[in-house]
């Protein structure tokens, strides 16, 4: 169980390095399918000689996984999380109680945003999205964010405040806006609301 830890990682949805090691281990399960693939059709077409044969129906099977991987990995491919300085920066304010998400992922039947960070506080979410994105990407994301006030499983529909910047400077400057939450454990709720709503 190490060994797999030490391939795939360990940084859970909300932590910054998610994205990295989702990228890793995406890429990783793609390569393992191929190679399962690879090795059932030589199989069946040079040593047995047939397309008729288990391997053909294994490397059919397994082109399910490796399709579903590739294309998580090509999504995962677009997100740009923030750098170590950055990160220290983000930190910092998290530092001051502010409820800190990282490397989110927003999925919609138009496509995933990516979110380099979000602050969840005061029933308030700031996001922090690239500053090198074009319009249909921050429309995406406008869009994707709009997602978080929706009833998702067991979460009731909410009113929360909805926020993107594109800086870090802006980021501080929303957060120093707002007030103490009077009611911490929603925005906990609220947090784990988020995480449902990408991969």
């Amino acid at each position: 169980m190490k060994h797999l830890t030490k391939i795939f990682g360990t940084k859970e949805k909300g932590c910054y390095g998610h994205a990295r090691t989702y990228k890793r281990s995406r890429l990783i399960m793609m390569l393992m399918c191929f190679a399962v693939i690879l090795v059932s059709v030589v199989l069946s077409l040079i040593v047995l000689q047939t397309r008729k044969s288990i391997f053909v129906v294994v490397a059919c099977v397994m082109s399910i996984p490796f399709a579903r991987n590739l294309i998580n990995y090509v999504y995962a491919l677009k997100a740009k999380p923030l750098s170590r300085e950055e990160y220290e920066r983000v930190h910092d304010i998290e530092r001051r109680g502010v409820g800190m998400l990282y490397d989110i992922t927003i999925t919609d039947t138009e496509g995933a945003a990516f979110y380099r960070c979000m602050a969840v506080y005061n029933n308030n979410v700031i996001a922090l999205i690239d500053e090198e994105l074009k319009d249909s990407g921050i429309r995406l994301a406008k869009d994707n964010l709009g997602n978080v006030n929706d009833a998702v499983g067991e979460y009731p529909k909410t009113s929360a405040r909805l926020v993107l910047v594109n800086d870090i400077d802006k980021l501080e400057h929303e957060i120093g806006r707002l007030t103490e939450p009077k009611k911490p454990e929603e925005d906990e709720r609220l947090s784990a609301k988020i995480l449902l709503l990408g991969y």
